[in-house]
């Protein structure tokens, strides 16, 4: 029983982490968009 809640909480840590990095890294893309469109 300890373990399927343990697995259930690693796994939602694990996708919270990967929903954090396609954010952070999404907002360096619009960063990076941004710079080049002042740049033109």
């Amino acid at each position: 029983m300890t373990m399927v809640t343990l697995s259930k909480n690693v796994s939602k840590t694990a996708a919270s982490y990967r929903e954090r990095r396609v954010v952070m890294s999404g907002a360096s893309l619009s960063k990076n968009v941004s710079i080049t469109a002042a740049v033109h």
